[in-house]
């Protein structure tokens, strides 16, 4: 069976929990914009997008590490809809987006937020990867263009890519390994809008064109995200287009098409969107699940080995999620968009904890305010605490079973935790609305 484990931060001698910052926003600027392209810098967010306000525009908003606004930017780029925008960044700060539909829907800006350059190729999806001083696109129709960062001009372009020149074929997901061999999807829209599953694409930089991955036993998926592992690739899609609670799965496979592994058995929302691999390794998976009728933004953790950690639900209403990043302080951001009951679509950002909890920085207790010791511990624990009045101590195993607690009362209070199976245990120090957690050792 799997376990589901309850992710904490490992504490060594004097224990002290770090507070992390969590917020959950939405900007009201727009009359519609979906806030999809995210990226962190040393000061903030930096959401990119199609924003329509008497028009279209190429729209930046900043935001601080507690999701304030500090400024916004429109740029009028003969955009003409809010077609999904995607981007990546340069080891300089750089970002690179495209940018809903128009003639000119690739753009570059400099980490203030100024554009560098603006060009105009085919309309494309996800399929947008900066690596080794080259930018890679593949647009609708297909193409697979390599692009100069430094002016977006075109240093090659490969043979469209199309197999069936009766459907529109439309790029989806794209990596690129260490080797730098450039990995993608397609799918094909027929009547209807009616979508195909996936199929892969490889390209080695000088070929002459892409050639089609073919998967072992001819597996055959909807991928909706991939990236490069060392030499491996992972990948997270449904069994076809038109699964939504059942069919989810994800898998890692070489480039020559050989299957590692499948998970075809994890928790199933709508839809997973993208994912990301975070600092300890794991998977985590950012998508859209249904509670009462209504869409909510849906984060799933879970071992390499495909063993769930944890999930998270957030919000109640008509919400998309975009992309999820891990921040330095090893939470996550989320960027997603929500449709007012006047219709208006408006960007949103959730900043969660390293367990993907939401908790605002009015109601974290700073580490300085508490210490628990010693760490590890055989008998007596004692929970050290600058505020005032009682407080609730709770101690819960890894499974995140309660199985104990107990009043504290501000100064030192000293805890019996004789009883407990030695191992590895989560703390919870609540006063009102203020909390915050950490990880004791029982030997």
């Amino acid at each position: 069976m799997k376990k589901i484990l309850f992710t904490i931060l490992v504490c060594i001698g004097l224990t002290t929990a770090k507070a992390q910052y969590a917020f959950e926003k939405t900007y009201n600027f727009y009359n519609n914009a979906y806030g999809e392209v995210l990226f962190i810098q040393d000061d903030g967010y930096l959401l990119a997008f199609a924003g329509l306000k008497e028009k279209y525009y190429f729209s930046l908003l900043k935001t601080d590490f507690n999701g304030d606004t500090i400024w916004t930017k429109n740029y009028d780029i003969g955009l003409v809809s809010d077609y999904f925008s995607y981007g990546d960044m340069d080891e300089y700060g750089n970002m690179y987006i495209s940018c809903g539909d128009g003639p000119n829907n690739l753009v570059k800006i400099n980490p203030q937020g100024e554009i560098l350059w603006v060009k105009g190729y085919h309309r494309f999806k996800r399929s947008i990867k900066y690596y080794n001083n080259a930018l890679w696109v593949a647009t609708e129709g297909a193409y697979l263009y390599k692009i100069d960062p430094n002016n977006g001009d075109s240093l090659w372009c490969s043979p469209r890519i199309n197999e069936n020149q009766n459907f529109q074929c439309i790029p989806i997901a794209m990596t690129v390994m260490n080797d730098g061999k450039v990995l993608f999807t397609v799918v094909y829209s027929g009547a209807f809008g009616a979508l195909s599953n996936s199929t892969i694409y490889s390209y080695d930089d000088g070929a002459e064109s892409p050639v089609k991955v073919t998967l072992d036993n001819n597996q055959s998926a909807f991928i909706t995200d991939i990236n490069a592992v060392e030499n491996e690739l992972w990948a997270v899609g449904r069994a076809n287009y038109y699964s939504t609670t059942s069919g989810l799965f994800f898998m890692k496979f070489l480039a020559d098409g050989t299957i590692l592994s499948i998970a075809d058995s994890m928790p199933s929302p709508i839809r997973y969107n993208r994912f990301i691999i975070n600092s300890e390794g794991n998977i985590v998976l950012l998508g859209e699940s249904t509670l009462n009728g209504d869409n909510s933004i849906y984060l799933h953790c879970m071992t390499s080995d495909y063993d769930s950690i944890w999930t998270r639900n957030y919000n109640n209403g008509s919400y998309l999620s975009f992309q999820v990043r891990q921040t330095n302080d090893n939470g996550y951001i989320i960027s997603g968009s929500n449709e007012s009951i006047s219709g208006s679509i408006n960007p949103v950002l959730i900043k969660t904890n390293s367990e993907g909890l939401i908790i605002s920085a009015n109601s974290l207790l700073y580490s300085s305010n508490a210490k628990v010791y010693p760490n590890p511990v055989s008998n007596l624990l004692v929970v050290e605490s600058t505020k005032s009045g009682p407080g609730i101590f709770s101690i819960y195993n890894m499974l995140g079973r309660l199985v104990m607690k107990t009043q504290i009362t501000g100064d030192a209070t000293t805890v019996n935790v004789s009883n407990l199976e030695k191992g590895i245990y989560l703390y919870e120090i609540k006063y009102n609305d203020l909390l915050y957690t950490g990880k004791v050792i029982v030997r």
